[in-house]
């Protein structure tokens, strides 16, 4: 276990020892406040009976005793370090702290909630490494931290949770090899790593390319397997594309690579209308950044991509995003350069503003782009992110606040954009 040595904590009297009810609701007290959070909101009207506390439920435990087994504090503004005493809270089982304004480490006495089953502490300002004593908590089945600040490598005592069914590290700094214990957890149905730093040639910690199917294989023996978000190798992509290795993968096999040094990403090779994660997940970010809504993307469909608006899917990637007249009135995003299967883009009458992102520059496969009638400005250096735009054989860039005359209007043909584009 390694030792945990906070940084500008707040002092704090040592938690109380977790043996009666009245002593977690002494110590959740402390957190609260130590959390920043406002006494009032926290009793609910209720400041004698905690199990009528905000997020709180209490439970009898085998020996039956009544303690605190389950805290929602999910979305509550709470700031600073994660206190001691909620870690003195030995009977927890659930324990969601997500979505707020949480800083510094986790700190190893984390480990002590040994009836923990379910931790979430994604999408606040957590730093540092994750903790080792977090493979303490032997009866953890869903643990989510993503979306923080966490660095150094994942730790191998995750193996040690058997039962962890869902793990989350998504969005963070981590960096390294995924340790080979990761693979031991033969209850995990989910597994989300990309948004990293990771790096190597193998799906899981330290496979040779040999292995990389057997890993496969083994997972998809599971029945309980469902998904997977993860770096993935080039190797491995070539061993899956083969007829033997796909006949079998379910439809919902994913494997992704979204800021992982660990190239591309695969996709499902049953079903050919399912879209690869990465596309879906800039798709998502490109709808939130032109300000419409999920609903107005998703048009009631889910995660069926290929029926979303607008967009047209071919072998699991996203070919074609057309979404003309629709009054964005903001900057073209750059994660429209993430779409990397795209062939078609047509953004015309949207009211766009600014340059063009250089991200498009990532558009290896576009052949036509109709940007007409918004209002970008700039000369023609604003233009050079379409230069090694190979295979653009259609540009539109008509009824635009270009500043000179030698910035074409209206659609040039491959012959004419190459001419063009020497200029830039």
């Amino acid at each position: 276990m390694s030792s945990h040595v906070p940084s500008k904590r707040a002092k704090t009297t040592p938690p109380t020892s977790p043996s009666t009810l009245e002593h977690d609701k002494e110590n959740l007290l402390k957190s609260w406040k130590a959390m920043g959070g406002a006494v009032h909101a926290l009793w609910n009207g209720n400041e004698h009976d905690v199990s009528k506390w905000q997020g709180v439920e209490v439970g009898e435990i085998s020996n039956g005793q009544r303690r605190i087994v389950c805290v929602i504090w999910k979305r509550q503004n709470l700031k600073s370090h994660l206190p001691l005493e909620l870690f003195a809270l030995s009977e927890l089982i659930f324990l969601d702290l997500a979505d707020n304004d949480l800083q510094g480490q986790i700190p190893s006495e984390i480990g002590n909630l040994s009836s923990l089953r379910f931790l979430n502490l994604s999408s606040n300002k957590l730093t540092g490494s994750i903790v080792d004593s977090i493979g303490d908590l032997k009866n953890l089945t869903d643990l989510y931290l993503a979306s923080n600040r966490f660095t150094g490598s994942i730790p191998a005592s995750l193996g040690r949770l058997f039962h962890l069914s869902e793990l989350n590290l998504a969005n963070n700094a981590l960096s390294g090899e995924a340790p080979s214990s990761l693979a031991d957890l033969n209850s995990l149905t989910e597994l989300w790593l990309q948004g990293n730093q990771l790096s190597g040639n193998q799906p899981i910690g330290p496979l040779r390319d040999t292995e990389a199917r057997k890993y496969v294989e083994a997972l998809h023996r599971r029945s309980n397997f469902r998904y997977v978000e993860i770096g993935i190798a080039v190797t491995l992509k070539r061993q899956m594309q083969s007829q033997s290795s796909t006949r079998s993968l379910p439809p919902l096999f994913t494997f992704l690579s979204q800021n992982n040094d660990m190239t591309d990403c695969i996709f499902s090779f049953l079903d050919p209308m399912y879209c690869c994660v990465k596309d879906r997940l800039a798709l998502l970010k490109i709808s939130a950044a032109l300000k419409k809504s999920e609903k107005w993307l998703r048009q009631k469909h889910g995660d069926d991509v290929a029926k979303w608006n607008g967009i047209s899917v071919k072998g699991g990637r996203v070919v074609k995003v057309s979404w003309p007249n629709q009054g964005f009135a903001t900057k073209i995003p750059p994660e429209f350069g993430d779409l990397t299967g795209l062939s078609e883009l047509d953004l015309s009458n949207g009211g766009l503003t600014g340059d063009i992102p250089k991200s498009l520059k990532n558009l290896k496969a576009l052949t036509k782009l109709d940007l007409s009638k918004n209002k970008l400005t700039g000369d023609m250096h604003s233009l050079r992110p379409l230069r090694n735009l190979k295979k653009l054989n259609a540009l539109y860039l008509v009824s635009n606040l270009y500043s000179v005359e030698d910035v074409p209007p209206v659609l040039y043909k491959r012959g004419r954009l190459q001419d063009f584009f020497a200029k830039l």
